[in-house]
């Protein structure tokens, strides 16, 4: 087939069928959403999962327009199409009304409330023949004609749902169907930019005006990728039914299934295997489903000669993945090595993110890295005396990129440039201890708080920000931690992938006791590396240049010695 075809960039159903893109057929969501007895949906999926496509999908086949026309005809031969429901009654019968938020991304309050200004006036004015059909109160026409114009006052904005639903009732006859794509977009904007606080009083009242007790919908549907907490956004708000990605309902709505996407390599006819394709865009598990990330595959289908890359990596900006990772006590600390050695982690899960700058818990870093693509679920969540559980890992290579790019750029805020970054860790492999301790030791005084290194946590807290560390080395290194080797655990290992050209290195960290000097925990240190023969993973590896590095610290006070073999 003809690769050109592939739906790169394009989010709207309608354009994507008319113009006769690749198309997957999702559209057994448009059954799903009608069957479903909840009257507001949220759905929350992470970025570049096909929502806005799913959302466009449900407009071109519920809409009526105010000319009466519809796009009913683009689902010939689709599922949507074939098959009997409750979606059928309602095919091309409803008025829509469609706003999506997901371009708002500004740096002040003030910017990004004319924006949404904007969005609504757009809809309110290609709804407006419809009103022209109604029995509506003056009132309600000046508020409708001055909200179009989209220089409005706060509290009419904030009533602009209500008044639109009614008046779209009203001029039908059918309760119309709601569409709010990428809701939360703004508030991640908030977050990122410090005005949170006002976002999120706008948005709750904004949206409880428009769904809180609002006989003149038939249904709603909102997308975003994250479920915010009740008590920021959907405080009042009892008629909401989140479906996050650990729900069985609508688990093959969002993504692509591995039989999908096996069609998709089929019809392209691609030299690269499955599992390799596997291996790079599989391991999310949505309900029940293995799915796969949509945008990698089709990037990949789009352009096969550039062999399998990190497409999603760079598709938006990653600073609040960022925020929640800067800001936890945790995710750097001792289960940070595990996730990036490959192994899995068990957490309590929160489907509710709280969304507060600045003072995330540890349930939200997990919940929020899981819910935003970072994260998978190894299998479905446990329900533990109320509590929900999940074991949770990087899913796949291309993410391992995007999660190795975060941590990087957290480790590169802590140091004074890249370069001495470099230099650093090159006399670290190199086991230079006068220069690596020159420039470890400024970037320990210079960069981490007396509470990061408090006595009881400063081993698991500086082996944990070693490891961060030691993931520049990638290209050159494997990098183990907490792994077998002779006759104990090491805490630290650096593999080298070409072990003629490069040192292996193994590291033992020792806090200082009260009871201790720095030479006798550097002693001890190196004690255990020779009793417990950690050496012989790297010599089975071929090493023949082997650093032995013992790393004591006493507060903010960092103590090192190597020897080599």
């Amino acid at each position: 087939m003809n690769v050109s075809r592939m739906p790169i960039g394009i989010s709207s159903f309608e354009k994507l069928r008319k113009q006769g893109y690749y198309y997957i057929d999702k559209s057994n969501f448009v059954a799903e959403v009608a069957e479903s007895v909840s009257e507001i949906l949220l759905l929350p999926r992470p970025r570049r999962f096909g929502k806005t496509l799913n959302m466009t999908m449900l407009q071109a086949w519920y809409e009526c327009r105010p000319d009466g026309s519809n796009a009913t005809h683009l689902f010939q031969g689709l599922r949507a199409e074939t098959t009997e429901g409750r979606h059928q009654p309602h095919k091309g019968k409803l008025p829509v009304i469609f706003l999506t938020f997901k371009d708002i991304k500004k740096a002040s309050w003030e910017a990004t409330r004319s924006e949404v200004a904007i969005v609504v006036a757009a809809e309110i004015r290609r709804l407006s023949p419809w009103f022209q059909r109604a029995n509506l109160h003056a009132n309600s026409l000046a508020d409708l004609n001055a909200l179009s114009l989209g220089n409005t006052t706060t509290p009419l904005l904030n009533q602009s749902l209500k008044l639109l639903t009614e008046a779209l009732h009203l001029a039908s006859g059918q309760r119309p169907l709601l569409l709010i794509d990428e809701y939360d977009a703004p508030i991640h904007s908030a977050i990122t930019h410090g005005f949170f606080n006002e976002a999120v009083e706008f948005f709750r009242d904004f949206l409880s005006a428009g769904l809180k007790d609002n006989s003149h919908i038939w249904k709603g549907v909102l997308t975003g990728i994250l479920r915010v907490s009740k008590e920021n956004i959907f405080s009042g708000l009892n008629n909401v039914t989140v479906n996050s990605l650990a729900d069985k309902r609508f688990e093959t709505c969002f993504g692509l299934l591995e039989s999908e996407v096996e069609t998709l390599l089929r019809d392209c006819d691609f030299s690269y295997s499955m599992d390799e394709v596997r291996s790079w865009y599989n391991g999310y598990l949505f309900g029940r489903q293995t799915i796969y990330n949509p945008w990698s595959v089709i990037r990949y289908a789009s352009e096969p000669e550039a062999g399998l890359l990190p497409h999603w990596v760079n598709t938006a900006s990653n600073d609040i993945v960022g925020l929640a990772i800067s800001n936890s006590d945790n995710i750097l600390r001792s289960e940070l090595e595990d996730l990036m050695a490959g192994t899995e982690i068990e957490k309590e899960i929160d489907s509710y993110i709280t969304f507060e700058p600045n003072s995330f818990r540890p349930t939200d870093v997990w919940s929020f890295l899981l819910f935003t693509g970072y994260l998978k679920l190894n299998r479905p969540i446990e329900n533990r005396e109320g509590k929900l559980w999940g074991f949770l890992s990087i899913p796949n290579r291309e993410v391992r990129v995007a999660f190795t790019q975060l941590v990087e750029k957290w480790c590169r805020s802590k140091f004074s440039s890249s370069e001495n970054l470099a230099i650093m860790l090159s006399a670290f492999v190199d086991g230079n201890e006068e220069v690596f301790e020159r420039h470890f030791s400024r970037m320990v005084r210079d960069t981490l708080s007396f509470h990061d290194v408090y006595e009881e946590h400063a081993e698991s807290f500086y082996h944990a920000f070693v490891v961060g560390l030691l993931v520049n080395l990638e290209s050159t290194h494997m990098v183990r931690s907490n792994r077998e080797s002779g006759y104990g655990r090491y805490d630290v290992m650096l593999i080298p992938k070409n072990p003629t050209r490069h040192a292996g290195v193994v590291v033992e960290f020792k806090t200082v006791s009260k009871k201790q000097t720095p030479e006798e925990a550097l002693a001890a240190a190196h004690a255990q590396i020779l009793e417990k023969k950690y050496v012989v993973e790297l010599e089975a590896h071929g090493c023949k240049r082997i650093s032995q590095w013992a790393i004591a610290f006493r507060g903010k006070e960092v103590f090192l010695s190597v020897s080599q073999n």
